[in-house]
């Protein structure tokens, strides 16, 4: 009888080390080796070097200053101006703003900025400074004699071009934390750091993959890797992610963008004015053929300085509305020529 019970007391202590055995090694290969076994609609890729902080808002001051005005083919261009031709592998960002703020910093960065309209998330200009009439005003007594009725309808673009060398650029974040993590290019071999921004997301004790849904094209995935190195835009936008693509942590709000440096403009900015020397450069930019990932540009660019600040309020400032109106016609003139 005494061994039979050792025999029952045994058995319930295997059942116990069995189910544990189980567990253990459903958490192992859950979560660490193989979780793409338990999900069928999604491939699970590693993620290096994963972290979490809060964002310490930063500034940086402005050390060059270019406006850059994109226009159409059939677009009538300023006179007097010597144009060079280029072709360019990645304009993507041309497509995004009519204008664009091209700047240089003193951390060393450069940074670029669509005026088209104000954002929550980068490369953009806050809505605080869109709206703050007490900084649009001082803004104007640096050009005495500006007329502000052509301010109506380009007042990012407006305010951008009375921008000094040496007033300061701060960020506003909406976000309250970026997380930062690499992924490996299959194609190289390389990590590459990624920055996305949003509300802290949930804490684990387990490892962090990405996500992509098994219908994805390789192809298609190794472009999304590749675009790290070839973008002009400096992101990668997932909003238009087909298929989807995300980290596997818990999140309440995320912004669709991932970045490929903290660059300032990362998120919204505002300016100080704490520039006192006028320099800005213009460029005027003409798409003139388009085609397989490639678009071949012409471009004239014209230095303004104290010295001929009354040709820049006429010839920028003061012409907006000009600029405004020869793409319309242009793009008016286009979409007939396609109708008949």
């Amino acid at each position: 009888m005494k061994k039979v019970k050792k025999v029952k007391r045994k058995i319930p202590l295997t059942i116990k080390v069995l189910v544990c055995f189980a567990i253990g090694l459903y958490i192992l290969l859950r979560y660490y080796v193989a979780p793409g076994l338990f999900d069928s609609k999604n491939q699970y890729i590693k993620v290096y070097n994963y972290q979490t902080s809060s964002i310490k808002a930063r500034q940086s001051t402005i050390k060059e200053i270019n406006l850059e005005f994109i226009y159409e083919k059939e677009a009538e261009v300023p006179e007097g101006l010597t144009w060079s031709e280029i072709t360019l592998t990645n304009a993507d960002r041309y497509y995004k703003s009519r204008v664009i703020l091209n700047a240089k910093l003193d951390d060393g960065t450069s940074v670029w900025i669509p005026l088209k309209k104000f954002s929550e998330t980068g490369p953009a200009f806050s809505d605080k400074f869109y709206i703050d009439d007490e900084l649009f005003l001082d803004m104007t007594q640096r050009f005495p004699g500006l007329n502000k009725a052509y301010m109506s309808g380009y007042r990012l673009v407006f305010l951008s071009g009375m921008l000094y060398t040496g007033d300061t650029l701060y960020q506003i974040p909406k976000a309250s934390d970026v997380t930062r993590f690499d992924l490996k290019n299959p194609r190289t071999g390389k990590l590459q750091t990624y920055y996305e921004y949003g509300n802290p997301p949930g804490k684990t004790i387990f490892p962090i993959y990405l996500k992509v849904e098994r219908r994805a094209n390789q192809d298609g995935l190794q472009e999304f890797y590749d675009d790290y190195n070839t973008s002009s835009l400096g992101y990668w936008d997932k909003s238009s992610d087909i298929p989807r693509k995300m980290l596997s942590h818990d999140f309440t709000f995320l912004y669709a963008k991932w970045y490929y440096s903290d660059a300032l403009t990362n998120l919204p900015v505002s300016v100080k004015l704490t520039g006192s020397k006028f320099k800005i450069s213009v460029t005027r930019t003409q798409l003139l053929d388009y085609g397989y990932g490639k678009v071949k540009v012409r471009k004239a660019t014209k230095l303004y300085s104290e010295e001929n600040k009354d040709e820049y309020i006429k010839e920028v400032l003061d012409d907006l509305d000009t600029f405004v109106k020869s793409n319309d016609d242009a793009l008016t003139k286009r979409y007939k020529k396609i109708k008949k």
